[in-house]
């Protein structure tokens, strides 16, 4: 009787342990064991999916932080080359100002005709149309000459501030 007894569980385990394998089995066919297959593979897609939707929105967004980074460098050298230029122009305009007295004089407006008018005002020697002339005489063409030069040069200097005066301001 103990090996009909032993014969039977092991029968018995034989058939329980078969049956677990055959439910397992049959399970794979139903459908819940279906809709546990299909939201594993749904789960995994999606999981795919949003891994590669994260993957394009951080690309995207580093791109436009490199074009956002490329731009403000732009910027800033173009503010850099401003800068330089402005502190060029200033270093010029300092330098300038040393160089030039700070306040001109006002100047006197002149007439076309005052240096005509003021040579004119000069005595000619009576004796001009002489043949023998003066040593007086040579000294008055002398005095004309230099005053006709140092009216050309004031006109000269006057010409020259007033350019230097323009090309300031």
């Amino acid at each position: 009787m103990k090996i009909l007894f032993t014969i039977t569980v092991l029968i018995a385990g034989i058939y329980l342990f078969i049956q677990q394998k055959g439910l397992e089995k049959l399970n794979k066919f139903l459908p819940q064991h279906q809709i546990e297959q299909a939201t594993e593979t749904l789960l995994a897609n999606v999981s795919k999916n949003v891994d590669q939707q994260l993957e394009q929105f951080k690309n995207k967004v580093l791109n436009k932080k490199d074009e956002r980074i490329n731009e403000l460098e732009n910027q800033l050298q173009n503010l850099q080359t401003q800068f330089l230029a402005k502190a060029g122009k200033e270093k010029t305009q300092l330098i300038q100002q040393k160089e030039r007295p700070q306040d001109f004089p006002p100047e006197q407006t002149f007439s076309a005709t005052q240096y005509l008018a003021a040579e004119s005002s000069m005595h000619l020697p009576s004796t001009l149309s002489s043949p023998t002339a003066q040593p007086s005489d040579k000294e008055f063409y002398k005095q004309r000459a230099i005053k006709r030069q140092a009216n050309l040069q004031d006109i000269a200097e006057r010409m020259n501030k007033t350019s230097l005066l323009a090309l300031t301001n």
